[in-house]
């Protein structure tokens, strides 16, 4: 079957932002007052904010937890992101799947605010049809990767056997095997990928691989 959309995850897939996260983090606890004993930021990624604050720093409570979570925001939210690059393949890959006319969405557990500002830092708001975050509706429940990529496959009435979901981290395919999707791993993520448990459909060195994988998407234009 010819894939016909993809799904992005955004941190360790289509940019690497883990720079100006781990700096944005270190000052939201330096301005909350909490020291903090160790900053693993490769983790920190994978989840949304509030659940990844509390695993790097179990033993602060609710309120502390509340209190960083709100200076990074702040923090975060207002930077220019100077250390955040694309990931490798990126650029490549993108006008190819338009050319081939693929449909792209992102499904991340990133914040809106910060995706919509790195993707306009870069130029590439234009590629993506839609952009699913976790905080997307204001004053309502922070969804799960795998109730945004249901919601998106809704909304945009997709079929399942021609969507692929590009990630970097096995949370990427429990979401994708949750919506019986076909799923892309790019080994160059923060994923750990020798670690997982789950196996995702393909596996590629980088996120332009995908176009090399046989019959996957339709060819493109002779030029």
């Amino acid at each position: 079957m010819i894939i016909t959309h993809c799904m992005f995850d955004f941190d360790g897939t289509l940019v690497d932002s883990v720079g100006d996260v781990r700096e944005c983090l270190t000052s939201a606890f330096a301005k909350s007052g909490i020291a903090a004993e160790s900053l693993n930021v490769a983790a920190f990624m994978q989840l949304q904010l509030r659940e990844a604050i509390a695993s790097i720093a179990p033993y602060i409570g609710p309120e502390e937890i509340d209190r960083v979570v709100a200076e990074f925001r702040t923090i975060y939210d207002a930077s220019n992101y100077p250390a955040t690059r694309l990931m490798a393949g990126v650029t490549a890959l993108l006008p190819e799947l338009r050319a081939r006319s693929v449909d792209m969405t992102i499904v991340s557990n990133k914040r809106h605010i910060p995706t919509l500002r790195i993707l306009d830092k870069f130029g590439l708001r234009g590629f993506f049809d839609a952009v699913y975050n976790p905080d997307m509706d204001p004053g309502g429940p922070a969804m799960t990767k795998g109730r945004m990529i249901a919601r998106a496959i809704d909304e945009r009435g997709l079929s399942r056997k021609t969507t692929l979901y590009i990630g970097d981290s096995e949370v990427d395919v429990a979401a994708a095997h949750e919506n019986e999707l076909p799923s892309a791993i790019v080994a160059n993520g923060y994923g750990g990928i020798g670690s997982f448990t789950l196996q995702p459909t393909y596996i590629v060195k980088e996120i332009s691989g995908i176009l090399s994988i046989d019959g996957l998407f339709r060819p493109g234009p002779v030029h």
